[in-house]
């Protein structure tokens, strides 16, 4: 099946990037190795590198024993293919400790932000806020944030928010180097227990270009996002986990291979079309009610209707059938 196919090249594009250690003697000569300490130069290896970011377990940069050291683990689930949260020591807004954290894949340079600090972990230039700043009485949360990237263009955001009494850069000190280091051993998706198995992780979401005869610059393929234009309509393709009633409640459109299609459209010239691809992934928590378990999604987005059927036609045919 294509995405077991998918599965398997992608393992081959870590193996080029020499992201676990050894390189692929097979290669050919148009897709040399590229290190961690090097930036890629030819579309090739622009694209292997995307490969390989999508083929990192994102809960596995870290794991439930840096967490623990922090507080009390309450959940740890998936935010997106790429993207992990952690809620820890209580679920009441105020009082608990949450991070997020996401992996990313950037040609452009590591950009500043206000009251960022920059400095370097190993080779990765790292822009990251610091404790001390003043608080209006009434607040409640006290946020901090970092980047890293390595020469490579994988980098990594983290976000941590405790209660405003606490010291959440220093959380994100403790954390951050480590997640590199991992991030850096490029834990395959499945080495967290808290990855869960999912039809569109790992997934490109370009490989459908191919069965529509098209092609798009590289500066529009991104992790879990693909932009291409196809019979004269500009194509916004994005793969996601969304509450399965946000989908549902659009008007159903087609079936494909067992997928539901629903038009999602809001009141605008532009239209959003999306199809559920696999089964519901686990939650670490309570399910809302009125979102419904999380599904993996295809969202499509373009202002031809007819065009966009196609595109979320032939997408939801590269998964197994439902």
């Amino acid at each position: 099946m294509l995405i077991r196919r998918a599965a398997i090249v992608a393992a081959a594009v870590i193996a080029a990037l020499g992201l676990v250690g050894c390189q692929d003697q097979r290669q050919e000569p148009t897709r040399p190795p590229v290190s961690w300490t090097t930036a890629p130069i030819s579309d090739d290896q622009h694209l292997a590198v995307l490969g390989a970011a999508r083929a990192i377990d994102p809960c596995a940069l870290v794991p439930r024993s840096t967490l623990e050291s922090i507080g009390t683990v309450l959940t740890v689930e998936v935010d997106t293919p790429s993207s992990c949260a952690a809620e820890l020591n209580s679920t009441e807004f105020g009082s608990k400790t949450r991070l997020n954290w996401s992996i990313s894949v950037d040609r452009d340079p590591l950009a500043s932000f206000e009251g960022a600090v920059e400095s370097r972990i190993g080779d990765a230039v790292v822009f990251a806020e610091r404790d001390g700043a003043e608080h209006a009485p009434d607040v409640l949360v006290h946020t901090c944030m970092g980047s890293a990237r390595f020469p490579v263009t994988i980098g990594l955001f983290v976000q941590v928010s405790t209660p405003v009494a606490d010291k959440p850069c220093a959380v994100l000190d403790s954390v951050l180097p480590g997640a590199l280091d991992l991030l850096r051993a490029a834990p395959t998706m499945g080495t967290s227990p808290d990855t869960p198995e999912s039809v569109v992780a790992g997934a490109d979401p370009c490989a459908v270009l191919s069965r529509l005869g098209t092609t798009t610059p590289l500066a529009e393929q991104f992790v879990h996002g693909c932009v291409f234009d196809y019979q004269g309509s500009t194509i916004d393709l994005q793969y996601s986990y969304t509450g399965e009633r946000i989908v549902a409640q659009g008007d159903p459109i087609l079936v494909v291979n067992g997928h539901p299609g629903y038009d999602l459209r809001s009141i605008t010239e532009t239209y959003w079309y999306g199809a559920v691809l696999g089964p519901a992934i686990p939650s670490a928590g309570t399910v809302n009610s009125s979102l419904g378990p999380r599904v993996p999604v295809v969202k499509v987005m373009g202002r031809d209707p007819a065009v966009l059927r196609e595109v979320l036609t032939r997408t939801a045919e590269l998964f197994p059938a439902a």
